[in-house]
C-alpha cells in the first residue's frame, strides 16, 4: 500500500480549542491535508467527543477554560494508554520545561503560537503518518529532563486588547506551569 505523505487520507482529527476563530483557522488548515476535523470548546468537551467515537490525532491548546490542555493530555494517556490519540499542543506558553513536561507525558509535538497554519497542518501530518507506521516517536526520559532543566523564564505570549486581560493570562499560564512542575 502506498502512503501518501501529503494526505491525512480523511483520518480523523479533534481540534480543542476555546477561541472559535483560532478553532476555524486551525481546521481549515488541517482539512487542507484531508483531515476530517471535529471541533472541541475545552478538555471536558473533548474527552466526551473521544469517548463517543476514535481519533487519530488530538491538536489542543494549553490556555482553555474547565479543563486546560496540560491536564487533557495527562488523561489521554491514563484513560487510552497505547491506543490513546497522537496528542499535538498548539499554545502561546513559550515555557522549555513546560515542552519537557508535556513530552514526558506523551505529547508529540509542541507547536508554538503565533504559527504559519499550514506550517502547523504539516507537523500534524507528520505526527500521523509516523503514527500510522509505528513510529511513535516521543522524548526519552533523558531528553525530557534535559528541556527541564533548561534556565529560561517564562515568556507569556498574549493576544489580549488590554494590559489586564494579559495580566490575567499571565496569572493562567502561571497555574499550568505550576500544575505541570508539580
Amino acid at each position: 500500500m502506498t502512503v501518501n505523505s501529503n494526505s491525512a487520507s480523511g483520518a480523523r482529527c479533534l481540534v480543542v480549542e476555546d477561541d472559535e476563530d483560532c478553532r476555524w483557522v486551525v481546521m481549515r488548515a488541517l482539512m487542507k491535508v484531508d483531515f476530517q476535523c471535529e471541533a472541541a470548546r475545552d478538555g471536558e468537551h473533548a474527552l466526551q467527543l473521544l469517548h463517543a467515537s476514535p481519533f487519530k490525532i488530538v491538536v489542543t491548546d494549553l490556555r482553555m477554560p474547565k479543563k486546560h490542555g496540560f491536564s487533557l493530555a495527562a488523561e489521554i494517556q491514563t484513560v487510552f494508554g497505547k491506543a490513546a490519540p497522537g496528542v499535538v499542543i498548539y499554545t502561546g506558553i513559550e515555557e522549555p520545561k513546560l515542552v519537557g513536561q508535556l513530552f514526558a507525558l506523551g505529547v508529540e509535538d509542541v507547536c508554538i503560537k503565533p504559527m504559519n497554519p499550514d506550517i502547523l497542518a504539516a507537523k500534524v501530518l507528520a505526527v500521523y503518518h509516523r503514527r500510522a507506521q509505528g513510529k511513535i516517536a516521543l522524548a526519552t526520559e533523558d531528553e525530557a529532563q534535559a528541556l527541564q532543566n533548561l534556565e529560561s523564564s517564562p515568556k507569556l505570549h498574549s493576544s489580549g486588547p488590554t494590559k489586564d486581560h494579559r495580566k490575567k493570562q499571565a496569572a493562567r499560564d502561571q497555574k499550568i506551569i505550576k500544575l505541570a512542575a508539580s
